[in-house]
């Protein structure tokens, strides 16, 4: 079996309610309705400006910046916060963590609604509510920290995540085993203590969401290694589909 490197220096948090204020600043969203959904239904509200960052790098997949892309966009958002040691990273359970079978297969467009469908009735209608994962995948598949499958999953509507505390460049590191190798997996959603921004990519996306202040976003915009360009927050979801 290919040996997994080193575990990243992060601890499981066991607070799940540190994102809180996440699910509490995203715009409601009923599926089937006839209001379209908007990004603000996927990246918090409340920033000063936003930018979405195409995963066009080398190793950047369908939900998922590849180490290139991701320890560039780390490398900008280490100076737009005091608190770069500290920063919490939530990873969609559904990855497969220890699981060294078939790899994560993201959904076509096609099935997006039927995605959509399934994770309502996973899921129910109650967003807050809470499980835990049954078992504990093999440590030797992974690089999450111990005692992080045992935590309490922290929710967003139809999404569960693995919760974990530690430095923001740590975030380099996350990654498991699948087929017999080993493949980098970038965190759904970052944000440092002081929530000065946040980082997130939707599974479903060819892209990566950041909201900050105006001075980061500018930064981010001018980076000759990121394909980037703005947004705002009530633009359709189906709008990040479209390449311009």
């Amino acid at each position: 079996m290919t040996p997994v490197p080193e575990k990243a220096n992060m601890d499981a948090s066991f607070d799940v309610s540190k994102g809180d204020w996440v699910r509490d600043s995203l715009v409601p969203w009923i599926p089937f309705s006839d209001d379209p959904m908007t990004i603000g239904s996927i990246i918090p509200t409340g920033f000063e400006s936003y930018v979405l960052i195409r995963h066009f790098g080398e190793g950047d997949y369908q939900g998922a910046l590849g180490p290139t892309t991701l320890g560039t966009l780390l490398g900008v958002l280490s100076s737009f916060t005091n608190t770069p040691d500290h920063c919490v990273y939530a990873m969609w359970e559904g990855f497969g963590w220890g699981n060294p079978g078939v790899p994560f297969t993201p959904l076509s467009r096609s099935r997006f609604k039927r995605f959509v469908r399934e994770f309502r009735l996973r899921y129910g209608s109650n967003p807050r509510s809470r499980t835990r994962i049954p078992s504990t995948p093999d440590p030797d598949l992974h690089t999450l920290p111990s005692g992080i499958f045992n935590a309490e999953l922290f929710t967003l509507p139809y999404r569960n995540y693995l919760l974990a505390e530690g430095p923001l460049m740590e975030a380099l590191k996350v990654g498991h085993v699948r087929m017999g190798s080993f493949h980098p997996q970038s965190p759904n959603l970052i944000w440092p203590n002081d929530r000065n921004w946040i980082l997130a990519t939707e599974i479903d996306l060819d892209v990566t969401l950041v909201g900050g202040s105006q001075e980061l976003i500018e930064v981010i915009l001018a980076s000759d290694s990121l394909t980037a360009e703005r947004f705002f927050i009530t633009d359709s979801v189906e709008s990040l589909r479209v390449v311009n």
